[in-house]
């Protein structure tokens, strides 16, 4: 989406380059016409402030919210599934299972099984072992029960996360959690790492009818942020979010570290690949 935000003294508007050191010059990377942020008016390729308005500054980069840097430059919205994707939670989710069905009469999933099942609804998972709706019930609170005990313990952000996250928010990437738990289980686990207020929107089980790899938590994440499905990424690690994300329209990214292997992922078509977070920003940038 043309040339990179410059978080130094200058300020992309519309293609050219606002230098805050003095007095606004403007140059446009191709001739352009009409009303651009800033209340730059181009006209035959010439940029130029309003009349009036000549020797009016741009604030700095460094003194500019979130939203004022939205306004300047829309750059892309970038989509996150959580578990497995931000959240190293793999272990957490698998003991859960096994204490939920520990001491129960019936069918039990192996590790294998449920893993297989990471990133679609607990309900549906479940519904592949419990025998009746109270079976169902039962397990479902043992399950949480035993997922609030021991989050603290048994979760951790993958390598490169935070920094990757802090560097997105910085540049002015609006950011969505689109997750297959419940919205207060995606902010216990962003509360703990102190996360939660880098994201515009998170989007949980409970905000949608329909859930991956079903597009519409992705639409609702889009709607949410006010942004097209050509102005947004997600970024998952599982076929459930690339299916999810490919048929709401957006651009894709695979992640090879959480529950799915690549060769389990790749069917679903992921658009891009990353071996590590800390080569989205550069992605993004070189694509975006």
């Amino acid at each position: 989406m043309g040339s990179g935000l410059l978080c130094r003294r200058d300020v992309v508007l519309g293609g050219g380059i606002c230098r805050t050191a003095g007095v606004a010059d403007v140059r446009p990377t191709a001739p352009v016409r009409g009303r651009v942020a800033g209340g730059v008016v181009r006209a035959g390729g010439v940029a130029r402030k309003p009349r009036g308005m000549e020797g009016t500054r741009i604030p700095e980069c460094e003194s500019m919210t979130t939203s004022d840097r939205h306004r300047l430059r829309r750059l892309p919205a970038v989509l996150f599934d959580m578990d497995g994707t931000l959240l190293d939670s793999i272990e957490l989710i698998i003991e859960g299972a096994v204490y939920a069905f520990d001491g129960r009469e019936g069918p039990r999933p192996t590790r294998a099984e449920w893993k297989a099942l990471i990133g679609t609804p607990l309900d549906a998972m479940l519904a592949h072992w419990a025998t009746n709706a109270d079976d169902a019930s039962f397990l479902k609170a043992r399950y949480r029960q035993f997922q609030m005990d021991n989050h603290d313990r048994l979760v951790t952000l993958y390598p490169g996360v935070e920094e990757t996250l802090r560097e997105l928010h910085e540049r002015g990437h609006p950011l969505a959690i689109v997750s297959s738990k419940l919205d207060a289980g995606i902010r216990r686990s962003m509360d703990f790492y102190k996360l939660t207020s880098l994201f515009d929107a998170i989007v949980g089980i409970d905000h949608t009818a329909r859930h991956k790899p079903d597009p519409e938590p992705v639409i609702y994440a889009l709607s949410q942020l006010q942004v097209s499905p050509r102005q947004a990424w997600f970024v998952g690690d599982s076929p459930h979010d690339i299916e999810a994300g490919r048929d709401a329209g957006v651009n894709t990214v695979a992640v090879p570290w959480g529950a799915y292997t690549k060769e389990e992922i790749e069917p679903a078509g992921p658009t891009y690949w990353i071996e590590r977070m800390d080569e989205l920003p550069g992605l993004l940038a070189a694509i975006g």
